[in-house]
């Protein structure tokens, strides 16, 4: 888990200790892996959509154009960290 595998199940028999402990990890897991698969696809679609931007940045005037490129640039690097981020887990 720590190398960012969030698909380990911990089993437990029904004797040892720690059996509550080991389900509520599995169910955090669980809930981290949907939500980082939740993370990955949203940063896709924001890829798609500043490219989308620039093609209509294009046909601004060069002013406005400098300025929405701009930002758009910082949000494409804002969106490389978390794509890197959630990257390294795999469900």
């Amino acid at each position: 888990m720590l190398k960012g595998d969030l698909g380990d199940t911990i089993y437990l028999r029904s004797k040892d200790e720690g059996k509550d402990l080991a389900g509520k990890l599995n169910a955090f897991n669980k809930e981290l892996s949907i939500n980082i698969y939740t993370v990955t696809k949203e940063s896709r679609a924001i890829a798609r959509l500043t490219k989308q931007a620039q093609k209509v940045a294009t046909q601004l005037p060069a002013e406005q154009r400098d300025k929405i490129q701009s930002i758009l640039w910082s949000i494409e690097e804002k969106n490389k960290k978390i794509s890197q981020a959630s990257n390294h887990y795999t469900p």
